[in-house]
């Protein structure tokens, strides 16, 4: 799936699907492209081989590939630091809705810019403009 607001990636085996993930866009009035990652999903039975990881791993490149500035997740920093992400302020950039765990709140740039301080609001697609899912 792809219409620029939702892109999902997926490993397959056998035909039948064992890891997803989505990518989000986040909107801001800057000219900045910025998704966020969520959710990943592996299937129980294939996790802990490293699928996830090579999943997103191969979504980041994918972005980078179509000019993407920041990539943003929110879930737990000793997974996702494996795969690039690093702790982000709020300072710079503020999550759409009142986060929960504020630790989780992670970014990446995939450019050679470091993530710059966005001071203006960001809106999350509909589906995740709840604050439970935050």
């Amino acid at each position: 799936m792809d219409n620029e607001e939702i892109i999902c990636f997926a490993t397959y085996e056998q035909a039948a699907i064992i890891a997803a993930i989505f990518f989000t866009r986040l909107r801001l009035e800057r000219k900045l492209q910025v998704y966020l990652l969520a959710p990943v999903a592996v299937d129980t039975e294939h996790q802990g081989k490293g699928i996830g990881q090579a999943l997103i791993r191969y979504g980041l490149h994918e972005l980078k590939n179509r000019s993407v500035d920041i990539a943003i997740t929110y879930g737990d920093p000793s997974f996702y630091s494996k795969v690039g992400f690093e702790a982000l302020p709020e300072s710079v950039i503020r999550a759409p809705l009142k986060l929960t765990m504020p630790q989780g709140w992670l970014g990446q740039s995939l450019t050679q810019e470091p993530i710059p301080t966005i001071n203006e609001p960001v809106a999350c697609v509909k589906e995740f403009n709840d604050p439970v899912y935050w």
